[in-house]
């Protein structure tokens, strides 16, 4: 029996590990989750900040500024999303 036959065997019979958190990490983990709260806290304000640069210069008819806020706030928000979404799964 060839090495892929064997995995396909096994993947096909129902192989489905269910992730479990080592022990003594709760505190860690804690931690984590109170320091990603702020650090999404933080980038959202600098996303408002950031529109509303946007805003206050296209008002005044100046140079578009904050538009690379808003973006560098947008993929940081999707990056945190996605880091929160797999700390959450490992519970």
């Amino acid at each position: 029996m060839s090495f892929s036959a064997a995995v396909a065997g096994a993947l096909a019979d129902g192989l489905n590990p269910t992730p479990t958190q080592p022990p003594g990490t709760a505190g860690i983990l804690t931690i984590i989750n109170y320091v990603l709260w702020l650090i999404i806290a933080g980038v959202s304000v600098s996303l408002i900040v950031g529109i509303g640069q946007v805003s206050m210069s296209m008002r005044h008819g100046g140079e578009i500024e904050g538009v690379k806020r808003v973006l560098l706030s947008g993929i940081s928000l999707a990056l945190l999303g996605s880091i929160t979404a797999v700390l959450t799964a490992f519970k």
